[in-house]
């Protein structure tokens, strides 16, 4: 699961050595004590989901919550500060094509928007949808990591 205030993995530890923490006390001062958010503080705060139940989506509120926003600035902070105001009505992880053609067809049937969410390093604010009241679904693209063809003509993969 991704980091709910950095990047990376929760699993993955990031040490900084003593000389680098000294250094940084010497030129920035001493580090801030800052209480960090975790999921479970912030799930209470996320809506119903407005989605028709599909055995593909998951509405849980933890889930929900993970992929509410990407890596940019304003996402840490508000993720930091638990100032999150919108949610993905659900997440939903294909693992084929026909289960995002299964997705696309339940998106024309249901009114909901379709969001990519490829690892969540998104810093350009699109995960997170405005000015709508439409559900939306994220749609986690992490299980498609094969690679199926690899073309050298057009020199694309697959």
């Amino acid at each position: 699961m991704k980091r709910l205030q950095g990047w990376g993995n929760i699993e993955t530890d990031y040490p900084v050595p003593e000389p680098a923490k000294r250094y940084l006390a010497d030129v920035v001062g001493k580090p801030l004590e800052l209480h960090d958010i975790t999921p479970e503080d912030l799930q209470d705060e996320v809506p119903d989901s407005k989605l028709k139940p599909n055995p593909m989506i998951t509405t849980d509120p933890i889930e929900r919550l993970m992929h509410a926003r990407g890596q940019s600035t304003r996402d840490w902070v508000e993720m930091r500060d638990g100032l999150i105001n919108s949610f993905p009505d659900g997440v939903t992880y294909p693992t084929s094509v026909e289960d995002v053609k299964a997705l696309i067809e339940y998106a024309a049937t249901t009114g909901c928007k379709l969001i990519p969410y490829g690892g969540g390093s998104s810093v350009v604010g699109h995960l997170t949808p405005t000015g709508s009241d439409q559900p939306f679904l994220s749609v986690d693209m992490t299980k498609m990591d094969k690679v199926i063809d690899i073309n050298d003509t057009d020199m694309t993969a697959t």
